[in-house]
Order: structure tokens, then sequence, then C-alpha cells
């Protein structure tokens, strides 16, 4: 079953197959009997507990790596579903895309609309109902990560992280989110290669905190007015919660 690695524990070869799947981008399910840490290099939030941006995300091959680079992250597939409001002329359109809970995501609609968005694990193999967050940064044993996800709508958004059974603001620092592209890199239809990078994003930096009824919610406005950016969630995402 797919969640976020214990970092409390001895994390092993076959968790990680169990987690993030193939590489590189967790697509199918991988054997136990052929497992090495390195076929993960391009998947993890972090690197020997260093970040990993630019080409050194995906050389060389013989990368060092630790165990624990892995601990306290998870895998999830993005979903997206736009939607508008108002009347014909002056309708606004929004879009959610990430993952998140039929509640989650209905807490974030403009109009108290609902979906299951995206799957919790790599390879759709998650379900929809979220990921136990119990030995995940602070959070309190029995809490649930229910959504990731942006709401966009012309010129900016909101993003959102969401969580049951939470116990207060400052239940997690630093949110690490890397994006799986195929192979490690893509070109986004131009001729320069982007590697995996990852992006660091502090809770300090902008993050609001508020609850409603079972839900716990963090939240950045981006775009027109702001200095941040949305979240990248496009790509199969594998994060870290410390």
């Amino acid at each position: 079953m797919s969640g976020f690695i214990d970092k409390t524990s001895n994390i092993d070869a076959a968790e990680l197959a169990a987690e993030y799947r193939t590489p590189d981008q967790g697509a199918s399910a991988k054997s136990n009997s052929n497992i090495i840490i390195n076929d993960y290099r391009r998947m993890a939030p972090r690197r020997n507990q260093s970040d990993t941006t630019g080409n050194g995300s995906v050389v060389p091959s013989g990368t060092t790596q630790q165990f624990r680079d892995y601990g306290g992250t998870c895998g999830f597939e993005p979903g997206s579903r736009t939607y508008s409001t108002g009347s014909a002329k002056g309708a606004t359109s929004y879009t959610h895309i990430g993952v998140a809970t039929s509640a989650a995501d209905q807490y974030v609609s403009a109009d108290s609309s609902s979906a299951n968005l995206g799957n919790f694990g790599l390879g759709n193999s998650g379900g929809t109902s979220g990921l136990s967050l119990t030995n995940v940064a602070s959070f309190p044993s029995g809490a649930t990560f229910v959504g990731l996800l942006n709401r966009n709508v012309t010129l900016g958004g909101v993003s959102y992280l969401i969580t049951t059974g939470a116990n207060g603001a400052s239940n997690w620092t630093t949110l690490r989110v890397r994006n799986l592209y195929p192979g490690g890199t893509t070109n986004f239809g131009g001729s320069t290669a982007f590697y995996n990078a990852t992006a660091v994003i502090n809770r300090s930096d902008g993050w609001a905190y508020t609850t409603s009824g079972s839900l716990q919610i963090w939240s950045r406005n981006y775009g027109i007015g702001s200095s941040y950016t949305s979240l990248a969630l496009g790509f199969p995402t594998t994060i870290e919660l410390i």
C-alpha cells in the first residue's frame, strides 16, 4: 500500500519498490528481486540529504544517496478538473490541479463542487482517500495527508496543502516538491532540456493556516501582486514534509 515512507524505521530497497515503483516515474510495479537504491536517484526529493536541482539530479549514475533521503517522502499522480461559475458572459473559469480527496477538493472549490483529484501513490497505486502522516514531520499519530493542489484562475490563484488530524499550524516546516519527468528531463515543447528539480517551500514563506470542519488548511496566493508562483504539480510527483 502506498504511503509516506517512515523515517523513524529502517528503510530498505523493498520499501522503495513498494512506494516508488519503477523508475523514473513509478508507472508500474518493480520486482523486489533486482532493486538497487541508485535506480531511484532521479525520483527522491533530496539526494545525500541535499536538494536535487539541475543536471546534478540525473548524473552521474553513481551519485551518492542515503536511504534516509527517502524518509518522510511519498509519491502521487496528479489530476485536474476545470469548471466555471457565473453567467455565460461573465463566467469565471477555475482549474484544480494536484491530488486531493473529494472533501479537500470541495473546500478549494469556488462553487462547492467536488471530485477526487489524482491518486495518492505513484502509478495510480494509492487510491483517493489520502495517506497517513504518522511519523511525518511533526504531525500527530492519525493525521492524514488529503490534498496538495492549486486552484488556478485568470492571472493567479491559490496553492493548498490540506490534512486531517493535524494539531497546529506548525506541524510542518518545509515542503519539497519534485516533478518526475520521463527519463528525468523534459523540454516543454522547445529545444532546451529541463531536468528534474526540487522546489523547496518553507511554511514561513507566506503560508496562512486555517481549519474547516475536520480539515486543516495551509494556503498561499500566487500570481499578480504576489512574488510566489504556483506549485508545479502537472507530472507524477514526489514530495517530502519535514
